[in-house]
């Protein structure tokens, strides 16, 4: 495993506001496709496809800083006993 730089939090931070910031772009073209005279199918599957790639780096990403899992997840099963912990 590679050493953690020092500025290893804020760089963290940032990949995860640009995941963030890739999500909504990539939701926002879904919208846009299905509007259009584009094959909505196939083409907002593949977004769909990049979407879920997208949440696996997230998770990894929240594996290594759990700090960065949004409210929303932090009571799912997945993370719920890591934050009850932490109270």
């Amino acid at each position: 495993m590679k050493e953690k730089p020092d500025d290893w939090s804020p760089l963290l931070d940032r990949i995860n506001a640009q995941l963030f910031a890739a999500g909504l772009l990539l939701d926002d073209a879904a919208h846009n496709i299905v509007r259009s005279e584009l094959d909505s199918d196939s083409n907002v599957g593949r977004i769909a496809e990049a979407l879920k790639q997208i949440s696996y780096v997230q998770d990894a990403l929240y594996e290594l800083e759990p700090e960065l899992v949004p409210l929303f997840l932090r009571d799912t099963k997945r993370w719920k006993s890591y934050f009850d912990k932490r109270q």
